[in-house]
């Protein structure tokens, strides 16, 4: 019975070993499967972050592409405005200038106009006195000239 139960204890003990060196394998096992998988999750983390940066990437170029051409866009816009108002603005100045130029020749033909028909009547006034001899008349009669009228 000693040696059957010694051997009995010996067997155990060979199971208890080799279970033990089953659990430790499969522990080593499992741990490297952990490994892997926590490896695997890295890799897809970096996967999605460079995924993002990269859609980031895309984002603003488009953006910034689209802004450009709309301060483009913008840009042309106010060019067209402000060539627009100059050509504008210089029309109204050549039109003012020629306008008051017009206005002046007629004023001066008028004043003409007004000077002969005022030559006229004093004419008609004295029609026997030249013309001439009209203005000097006062001075030669030895009234004071600053009370003469010159025509």
């Amino acid at each position: 019975m000693r040696s059957e139960r010694t051997q009995l204890q010996h067997e155990v003990d060979i199971l208890s070993q080799r279970i033990t060196q089953d659990v430790a394998g499969l522990k080593d096992e499992l741990k490297g499967m952990f490994d892997d998988r926590k490896m695997a999750v890295r890799m897809e983390r970096r996967n999605a972050e460079n995924q993002i940066q990269e859609l980031n990437y895309r984002i603003t170029l488009k953006l910034s592409s689209e802004m450009r051409s709309e301060a483009e866009g913008l840009r042309w816009v106010l060019t067209r405005r402000t060539a627009l108002a100059l050509v504008f603005l210089v029309t109204m100045a050549i039109t003012t200038l020629r306008f008051a130029t017009y206005m002046e020749k007629k004023q001066e033909v008028e004043r003409k106009r007004f000077a002969a028909d005022m030559a006229a009547r004093e004419r008609e006034m004295l029609p026997d006195v030249p013309h001439a001899a009209q203005r000097s008349v006062g001075l030669e009669e030895g009234d004071n000239p600053a009370l003469v009228s010159l025509g």
